[in-house]
């Protein structure tokens, strides 16, 4: 089949026979839930317990607090011989682009992949394994004893149900997508396979590693050459009026609309869209995980311009939401003051890795992370859909940017070491 325009193409996508996923052939029993409670709560926290803040109960009922119109959350507890083995979660959101951010601008594809999601809208209903809010495989965990392929023929099998509960109740799903997985997890993408999805890469994590011998900040910036050590003193220089403070959940809460309209002032200039915090979920999450979830507000005199938020993941600090006051960034280096505060506070910590997301991948190389490969896998409810949707993300490439070493030799040769040797490459 050809497609010569958008248009013709956007009819063919549509016009795909839909299909029932593989059924009845996974060994494992999974469990639906609309919410965590009773006994499955329990059964829950048991797997959870081994997961990161991401699949914890408190978390998840923070961001689910109240969520955005259209908006749902699935749960499933999967079971194996009468066993808790695995948890996994699902998040119908609406899909919301500008344009495509991964695709060529020169190349045909773009305005193809925009609308074989959406049509001639701007926005479409899409399934979610995983976290929209958050970068890392935070979708899903199962007990060490349970296969990959196993684990996937699980997920598949329930999504299956899931779109068949969601077409009974008038929602009509684009695309489901399982995201985002290193490059360790090439089982699990092969076994997704299987089941019809197509991989594609996304743009990369970006993680910074924490030796052991950096006990404080000024370690840290001993361990950058000459040339990045000044522009961070620069930097810093920049930031010099600001002051940074921590902020309780009481605070955010009396707060909370000048920091969700930061959060929006930054939401708002993203390419495209996948899930935005309403304010209460934003405040619930805080009121969750207190001190789990850190909070810095900075300030201009009594004027707060910028906020950074993280969570504490064992040995991980996941940089996560921030919000921004645009108009003073550039005189005031807000951003910049907050990646460094994030290695501030890793250090602090004493963790080992800081994840900082897959945005802005430039600016965050010259504070010393390294861009560490992810992929999504995508499929269409359609069989026909499906193919097309197939050949169509052979084209979809990552953002390419430049890569800065800000490091010493020495120490550039031992952070490598690390994330090659690291939980996400092997």
């Amino acid at each position: 089949m050809i497609c010569s325009t958008p248009e013709q193409f956007r009819r063919e996508i549509n016009s795909g026979r839909r299909l029932s996923w593989r059924r009845g052939r996974s060994v494992l029993k999974g469990v639906l839930l609309g919410q965590l409670s009773g006994q499955e709560l329990a059964d829950w926290n048991l797997i959870a317990a081994r997961a990161s803040v991401f699949l914890h109960a408190g978390y998840l009922n923070g961001l689910t607090s109240q969520l955005p119109d259209g908006d749902r959350f699935w749960y499933c507890l999967f079971y194996k011989d009468g066993s808790a083995c695995g948890i996994a979660v699902f998040h119908l959101t609406t899909f919301r682009a500008n344009k495509s951010q991964s695709i060529n601008d020169d190349c045909v594809f773009t305005d193809l992949l925009r609308k074989s999601l959406t049509g001639n809208r701007t926005e479409a209903n899409v399934m979610i394994c995983g976290n929209a809010f958050a970068t890392g495989e935070h979708g899903f965990l199962f007990l060490p004893h349970i296969t990959a392929s196993e684990s996937m023929e699980g997920i598949c099998t329930v999504l299956s149900d899931i779109i068949d509960r969601e077409r009974k109740q008038g929602k009509k799903i684009s695309a489901v997508v399982a995201k985002d997985f290193y490059p360790r997890n090439k089982s699990v993408v092969k076994a997704l396979e299987k089941c019809g999805f197509r991989d594609f890469e996304v743009d990369p994590n970006m993680i910074l590693p924490i030796p052991p011998e950096w006990r404080t900040f000024e370690d840290y910036l001993e361990s950058m050459n000459t040339k990045f050590r000044t522009k961070a003193k620069a930097a810093f220089n920049r930031s010099a009026s600001l002051s940074i403070k921590s902020i309780s959940p009481e605070e955010f809460r009396r707060e909370s609309e000048h920091f969700y309209a930061l959060y929006l002032q930054v939401t708002s200039r993203a390419e495209y869209q996948l899930g935005v915090l309403t304010r209460e979920a934003f405040v619930a999450l805080k009121e969750n995980l207190k001190d789990r979830m850190i909070i810095r507000g900075y300030y201009l005199g009594d004027q707060l311009v910028g906020f950074l938020s993280a969570f504490d993941c064992g040995d991980r600090l996941d940089a996560h939401m921030v919000g921004i006051d645009y108009e003073l960034n550039k005189s005031h280096g807000i951003y910049s003051s907050m990646l460094y505060e994030y290695v501030r506070l890793g250090i602090q910590m004493q963790k080992k890795w800081i994840m900082y997301g897959r945005t802005a991948g430039e600016i965050k190389t010259t504070i010393g992370a390294f861009p560490v490969q992810l992929s999504c896998c995508i499929r269409h409810p359609g069989k026909i859909s499906n193919l097309l949707l197939n050949w169509l993300f052979a084209y979809v490439k990552p953002n390419a940017f430049p890569v800065r070493d800000p490091w010493k030799k020495q120490t550039h040769t031992e952070l490598r070491r690390r994330i090659d040797e690291g939980p996400f490459c092997c």
